[in-house]
């Protein structure tokens, strides 16, 4: 009985807004043991690429969600922000400027899923990514900054002498400012709002240019901690050759022993 009631809201909801999505999403549904053999990016070779001055983006279900016409955890529902999630997917490629990062569940088979109790979490993704995303270019596991130490094995080794500004709310930056671990010299914060961000967007990149002015543009490396809006300013400033890391919750946690992985 549930999976008839979930199977009428799915078909109220899609069926005369998006019949492509509907028709991608019944037909993996039905397959048990669909899977994208998609490669993952391995911790190295996300080194590699990032030394050769490529942005990061990730995304999530909650992007899914956007690109859906739902709202994100972060971030109510807007045409803008679902273009902008759209320009993200459709125009990446191994030329990209940026690596683009998906949660590692596209490689499960829906079996896979079910048994960990995903399967209609992670089903929306498979069929978005069917229908829009490059299957060819590799991506990243986009929970990859949840494991312990990943951030600072890949992204943190990297940053040394680079003048680092971190994007996130005022509750992190006041954590970071007082970390003592941190081993970057030069560090510049930008306060955006806890959820919401797209209300104040012109007033967090004017304060984004404001900050970066005086910098080398080749060893500024900007940290985004800030939900949907901070992707669609990575992919603004990737385009203008500023590395730009989508770093998500871990800037929480990063050099604090603290541990995040609970939440993949």
């Amino acid at each position: 009985m549930e999976i008839i009631l979930r199977g009428i809201r799915f078909l109220r909801r899609y069926v005369f807004t998006d019949i492509k999505y509907t028709i991608a999403y019944l037909l993996i549904f039905w397959q048990r043991g669909f899977v994208f053999s998609t490669r993952l990016l391995s911790e190295k070779e996300l080194v590699e690429e990032l030394k050769k001055g490529k942005s990061l983006i990730r995304l999530g279900d909650g992007e899914i969600n956007l690109m859906r016409g739902q709202k994100n955890h972060y971030q109510n529902f807007s045409p803008f922000l679902q273009k902008a999630m759209f320009d993200i997917v459709k125009q990446y490629t191994h030329e990209s400027p940026y690596i683009l990062a998906v949660p590692r569940f596209i490689t499960c088979t829906n079996k896979e899923l079910e048994s960990m109790g995903k399967l209609y979490v992670w089903l929306p993704l498979k069929a978005t990514f069917w229908i829009y995303f490059n299957k060819i270019a590799p991506y990243l596991d986009a929970h990859s900054f949840y494991y312990d130490g990943y951030f600072e094995r890949t992204v943190g080794m990297l940053l040394g002498d680079k003048q680092v500004v971190l994007i996130t709310k005022q509750e992190t930056i006041d954590k970071q400012r007082n970390n003592k671990n941190i081993p970057w010299g030069k560090v510049s914060y930008v306060v955006t709002p806890e959820d919401e961000a797209l209300s104040t967007y012109l007033e967090i990149k004017e304060r984004i240019d404001s900050t970066i002015a005086a910098f080398d543009q080749r060893e500024t490396v900007l940290l985004f901690a800030m939900g949907p809006v901070g992707k669609l300013l990575a992919l603004e400033y990737a385009r203008q050759g500023i590395q730009s890391i989508d770093v998500g919750k871990v800037a929480e946690v990063f050099y604090t022993g603290e541990s995040i992985a609970y939440i993949i």
